[in-house]
């Protein structure tokens, strides 16, 4: 076999078009298996729990597991004791600044592709000249298709601004905003002039608004996608030497037939190798998210420009095949620079970290998501949020690793069991901006009645706490464990109350108690009511005080 005929053949053949297809194929496999997934890792959750039963214990009856000394403290704190404090004013500020900062620098990035794509179009191929206009009016017409392209572009990638910014309002922005964007893109003849060349645009969007509409599958899908297309891509590479590099420089004859089969067939069982590649990629990934290398946001962003810019940049530049492949790079390379200099130009994260516990009654899924995202959308720009795991967001903060752990069936390994894992994962919070400035969402998962034990310690060591009773009533004996160790801890001074109409105070009260300092201090009504930074000030009024307490002990000894 001739070596350079195979070579020749291999890489001379353009694979722009297949690459379109494996993405598009990785896309509605990950759709289809993310559901799945998501049920499989809650159910694999609960199971680790032991159940979701709760039973009522004392909180000072409970025999505590025994913990390191820099552990067992009640005064050692996650914010560290510098001397550096922030007043109520400087601490929303910091968080809404960083929070618009951030903002703009997307929405920065989201327009240098905007006007890269159809400029780029536009130097490659004017619209056809009219011989009954003027030049004057030919440059209004070519000026017009120009801006309305940017205006287009700009609504069809301004997801990346709410999936970079973990806006809580992303779906209404999504559906109407981008989707009508895609669908005037398309109805305008931008996505092709026949009808055949339109149903792959539209099948695109559908499975962009399934895949991208829910926040669960947010989480989910671009992990999912990425090992997907690992395996397609080996596979199409496998395929194309065999099609254009092997078969066609292949010595034919009756004696050699026979070994050009035995490659195909080996070619075939490339797929368990590949399958291989794919789990390596997602510990890749894994190691990548949890080194701090990117974001979930970031991700989220990636997985959403690739699926916009391959489509797009293919579709909007290449008009011919006398067109350059290098044309195609150029909105790519330039979206790129914009968010890697502008990510570089970020104020310094909000140091140190203020941290906030986030208690709950388990069960409506739905509204304890919504509040976590209105809460945390700018909370995580001056610290993390800490919670105890549940099946109820089992599934709405789901991170890479945490993917990557449950597929590789070591999903145990991150519960919290005995003294010793707690106290390993108490030193292991994660009080570390992303590259974005935003701080994360410290899960702590617990076996049994550990969890209890895991709650005091956070209990005593954040710097704020929010408790959403709404749906408190009497007989949630979890919820009044927490009470009563919030109480009994001195805690409630720095603990924020959510109450609704369906909250049953005198259960409430009979949680608290009637131990020292046991009436609530910071009680909040109609939550749902409060803009997200409405809410982030109310906490904030809080936070203050805890932190300038810190301040007055001083250094310490």
């Amino acid at each position: 076999m001739n070596l350079p005929c195979l070579l020749k053949g291999y890489l001379n053949e353009p694979r722009v078009l297949h690459y379109g297809f494996i993405l598009m194929y990785s896309l509605i496999v990950a759709v289809v298996l993310a559901p799945l997934l998501l049920y499989l890792y809650r159910r694999r959750i609960i199971q680790l729990m032991g159940g979701v039963a709760q039973t009522k214990v004392s909180a000072l009856g409970l025999v505590q597991p025994t913990l390191p000394d820099e552990l067992e403290s009640a005064g050692v704190m996650l914010v560290r004791r510098d001397g550096s404090s922030e007043s109520a004013e400087s601490l929303e500020t910091a968080g809404r600044q960083r929070a618009g900062q951030l903002t703009h620098a997307v929405m920065l990035t989201v327009l240098v592709f905007a006007i890269t794509t159809p400029a780029t179009r536009l130097a490659v191929k004017l619209p056809p000249a009219d011989p009954h206009l003027s030049a004057v009016l030919h440059m209004v017409v070519w000026s017009g298709t120009f801006f309305v392209l940017v205006l287009l572009m700009l609504g069809m990638a301004w997801p990346i601004v709410l999936l970079g910014t973990a806006n809580p309002r992303f779906a209404r922005w999504f559906f109407f905003a981008t989707v009508p964007c895609f669908l005037l893109y398309l109805a305008l003849g931008f996505g092709g002039d026949e009808l055949s060349q339109q149903v792959p645009s539209a099948a695109f969007i559908l499975l962009m608004c399934i895949g991208l509409g829910s926040r669960h599958m947010r989480d989910v899908v671009p992990t999912l996608m990425l090992a997907v297309f690992t395996i397609l891509l080996i596979r199409l590479e496998v395929a194309y030497l065999v099609v254009y590099g092997i078969e066609p420089c292949w010595v034919h004859s009756p004696v050699l037939s026979g070994g050009l089969n035995v490659i195909k067939v080996l070619a075939w069982l490339t797929i368990i190798p590949s399958i291989w590649c794919a789990y390596r990629m997602l510990g890749a990934l894994a190691s990548a998210y949890s080194s701090k290398r990117l974001s979930d946001a970031q991700l989220q962003m990636l997985l959403w420009f690739v699926l916009l810019a391959l489509p797009l940049v293919t579709n909007v530049i290449f008009v011919g095949p006398s067109t350059p492949s290098i044309l195609a790079g150029i909105p790519v390379a330039a979206t790129a620079g914009a968010y890697s200099w502008l990510l570089h130009h970020l104020p310094a994260p909000h140091r140190p970290p203020v941290t906030l516990l986030l208690l709950r009654v388990f069960g409506q899924s739905r509204r304890e998501e919504r509040l976590l995202d209105r809460l945390a959308f700018h909370w995580r720009f001056v610290g993390p949020v800490c919670m105890i795991g549940g099946p109820d967001l089992a599934k709405a903060y789901v991170e890479p690793h945490e993917i990557a752990a449950f597929l590789s069936r070591r999903l145990s390994g991150g519960f919290i069991a005995d003294a010793a894992s707690l106290a390993r994962r108490m030193r292991e919070i994660d009080l570390e901006p992303d590259p974005d400035t935003r701080y994360r969402v410290n899960e702590f998962f617990c076996a049994g009645e550990i969890w209890i034990a895991a709650a005091r310690h956070l209990m005593q060591r954040c710097d704020v706490v929010v408790i959403d009773l709404r749906q408190f009533r009497a007989g949630r004996l979890g919820t009044a464990t927490e009470l009563e160790m919030l109480s009994q801890l001195g805690a409630l001074g720095k603990t924020i109350i959510i109450v609704g109409q369906a909250t049953d105070m005198g259960a409430v009260k009979e949680g608290i108690g009637t131990a020292h300092e046991s009436s609530p201090k910071h009680v909040l009504k109609d939550a749902d009511m409060f803009k997200p930074h409405e809410f982030f000030a109310k906490v904030v009024q809080v936070a203050k005080r805890r932190v300038q307490a810190v301040h007055d002990l001083g250094p310490p000894s």
